[in-house]
């Protein structure tokens, strides 16, 4: 049968009637099978004047009827149905209506995939007899009407008001997937599709791309509650924030709050995430005030407390100073649990302890900053060392020892001695003397490795400095990828400088050991293709340092030829007039400078040696070192380090050389004359010498003056 067929007894024909047996199935001469269970249903007792009718009101009597309480309906109602004469239908109890439907549909879905016989296609169809809502199971009037109820869902037996409690019409009930108000069965519209919040979050991040960001947070405010959540709200946050829109970040996370969406741990991290980006809070206190708000919000409001937003209230904190802020929010973390201290919140407290030492008092009369915080770090590192013990599943790491090494380094000599203990420990290094370990430890990274030679250098330890550097060097492998990134640039020029540092106290053989560092770092760049270890123009120079300090013109000689490509040994040769250019790629030579042969004449000038003279002279004409002196733009500091030991050099070669290349070199003399006057005011002023500081930021960064002196200000006099 059809589906949405529904057949009507009352409507037969009577020959159709006649035809009908009143106890078998109608039965289709085409198949001489059951048609349908419907109808079985419908045609299991005889019709209405049938000769049958007796034999049913007599099998009849041994049904039971509903008791008048169970029933949902008044008792006159009751009263009526059971005088009234036996209905041609059945009566449906609504305890088995889900029951009923199911079995019903399945037989409907089942006699649709076979043809419609004979007698089925002569039956007419009708509309269904008007049904009052509440009583279909009780005041159901023909057996059809019982069918369309069976075949409608328990909503769409509820009339609407604007049908007097008729029922309009039976709709097919919708397909699977259908979203709310999307059409029926028989429509081909496609169904509605709402907004999410990921195509939200989406097109937020289109239209900021894009540089509408005021679009966007109208787009936002203005989109329906559904399609709206806190993580769309974070990622508003997050856009502004990165583009430094930081008073509407604030502003878009009030908005989130009023309009009822309860900020969470990521919300607070990424707004205090961007705060932390701000260099420069002396332009922005109305956003330091925001981030003290943010803080006490969350601390007083969040259900889920997290160390990740402390971590980055740190970072404002230790930007801006406030040490006494800093411990606050420390003591008011528990001891234990999980909102006790992890690594990433140590690490954020030593980090901010740094900060505090580097910035400089606002007053001269003011009390130093490092001066009240130099014990500081000490007391996080026992707290360290009481989480591990206490706390489960914590660990040390490579960033908390290297945090811990970097702020003690600032603090006073016992805070010193406890991170030389650290390092020693916890990283592997061995003192003198001591045996070292086959393999490097897990801990050794580029950034531990460079704390702990900053370290040695601040000390004033440059011995220990190159023996941990020594440690490192001989038991890396480059072979394995990971142990190629340990050392670099930064790390050579901690160790050449600790060289340099020991030349300077007398130590011979400095300059040696760095030209091997240096052959080293050209070697393994040559095989392992390692362009963080090969040596740049500051690498040269601060072998150079050490060859003049050493007073080793040889190594200094070996160095420039490695720099410049020039083969500087040509000039013992009495046939070479001009010295020959090694043939080189451009990126594995520079050209020599005014810095470059700042060292270079004074090296000569402390070998106190004639030939060293002539070979410094013959390498300043290879290079044009008059037309590098009469350059603007060089370094004032570097023209006076030239031209002193210059002028010395031609004094002393007046009777040594021929008189016609002594009159070219004093052309040489008279630009040094006048640049000898021209920045003896300036030289003071650009001065920048050359492995006076040490850095905790890399190259750029300054430390605190070492009672060392500068090396530049020692010359040596001839």
């Amino acid at each position: 049968m059809l589906q949405g067929f529904k057949l009507r007894t009352s409507s037969l024909p009577s020959h159709a009637s006649r035809q009908l047996s009143p106890y078998r199935s109608i039965t289709s001469p085409a198949v001489g099978q059951v048609t349908s269970k419907r109808q079985s249903l419908l045609f299991h007792r005889p019709l209405p004047g049938s000769k049958h009718n007796d034999t049913y009101k007599r099998s009849s009597k041994s049904v039971p009827k509903r008791s008048p309480s169970a029933s949902p309906h008044s008792q006159e109602s009751s009263s009526v149905q059971r005088n009234r004469p036996p209905l041609p239908g059945i009566c449906i109890d609504p305890a088995n209506f889900t029951q009923i439907r199911s079995s019903v549909q399945s037989a409907t879905a089942e006699d649709s995939r076979r043809p419609t016989s004979t007698l089925e296609a002569c039956l007419p169809v009708r509309d269904a007899p008007p049904i009052t809502p509440g009583r279909v199971s009780s005041q159901t009037s023909r057996a059809a009407a019982s069918v369309d109820v069976l075949q409608a869902s328990p909503d769409e037996v509820n009339a609407s008001p604007d049908s007097g409690g008729k029922v309009k019409a039976i709709r097919d009930p919708p397909y699977v997937g259908a979203s709310k108000g999307s059409a029926s069965k028989g429509d081909t519209r496609a169904p509605t599709k709402l907004l999410e919040p990921y195509d939200l979050a989406l097109e937020l991040q289109r239209m900021c791309a894009q540089g509408d960001m005021d679009g966007a947070i109208r787009r936002l405010k203005s989109t329906p509650r559904d399609a709206q959540n806190t993580s769309v709200w974070n990622t508003m946050i997050s856009l502004c924030t990165n583009t430094g829109h930081y008073k509407r970040a604030y502003e878009v996370f009030t908005d989130m709050k009023r309009r009822g969406f309860s900020p969470n741990v990521t919300t607070f991290s990424t707004i205090l995430k961007g705060l932390s980006q701000i260099d420069d809070w002396s332009k922005h206190s109305k956003q330091l005030a925001n981030a003290h708000t943010l803080y006490g919000y969350y601390m007083a409001h969040s259900k889920e407390l997290n160390t990740v937003p402390l971590v980055f209230y740190l970072s404002i904190l230790g930007e801006v100073g406030d040490r006494q802020r800093i411990f606050d929010v420390f003591f008011a973390m528990d001891a234990e649990g999980l909102f006790a201290p992890d690594k990433y919140l140590f690490c954020s407290m030593f980090d901010a302890i740094t900060k505090c030492q580097e910035r400089q008092p606002d007053s001269s009369d003011a009390v130093p900053v490092s001066t009240t915080t130099k014990s500081d770090a000490k007391y996080v590192w026992l707290q360290v060392e009481k989480a591990v013990q206490k706390q489960r599943g914590f660990e040390l790491d490579s960033r908390v020892i290297g945090a811990a090494i970097r702020a003690l380094t600032r603090g006073r000599p016992s805070d010193q001695t406890l991170a030389l203990d650290i390092a020693t420990k916890h990283l592997g290094f061995a003192m003198p003397g001591e045996r070292a370990t086959l393999r490097l430890s897990r801990f050794i990274t580029p950034w531990t490795l460079d704390v702990t030679l900053t370290l040695c250098n601040t000390m004033q330890k440059y011995r220990l400095c190159v023996h941990f550097m020594r440690q490192v060097i001989e038991r890396l492998d480059l072979d394995k990828p990971h142990e190629r990134q340990i050392i670099d640039r930064g790390h050579i020029h901690k160790l050449l400088r600790a060289h340099s540092a020991l030349a300077r106290r007398g130590s011979p053989d400095e300059s040696l050991q760095a030209l091997e560092v240096l052959e080293w770092c050209l070697e393994n760049d040559a095989v392992y293709q390692l362009p963080k270890l090969h040596p740049d123009r500051q690498t040269y120079h601060l072998l150079f340092m050490t060859c003049w300090r050493n007073g080793d013109w040889t190594r200094l000689t070996r160095g420039f030829e490695l720099m410049t490509g020039i083969r500087a040994t040509s000039f013992h040769d009495p046939n070479e007039e001009h010295p020959k250019v090694l043939e080189r790629p451009a990126n594995s030579k520079l050209s020599p400078d005014l810095e470059t042969m700042s060292f270079v004449m004074r090296t000569a000038l402390a070998t106190k040696s004639v030939i060293q003279y002539k070979h410094a002279m013959w390498l300043a004409e290879c290079v044009d070192l008059g037309a590098m002196l009469q350059n603007p733009k060089a370094d004032a500091f570097y023209r006076a380090r030239v031209v002193v030991p210059l002028v010395r050099i031609i004094s002393h070669l007046k009777d040594e050389v021929p008189t016609e290349k002594h009159l070219r070199w004093n052309c040489l003399l008279d630009v040094a004359a006048k640049v000898m006057s021209d920045s003896e005011s300036a030289a003071n002023e650009h001065r920048r010498p050359l492995g006076r500081t040490w850095s905790f930021e890399g190259e750029n960064g300054a430390l605190l003056d070492t009672p060392d002196g500068d090396p530049d200000t020692q010359d040596t006099q001839p």
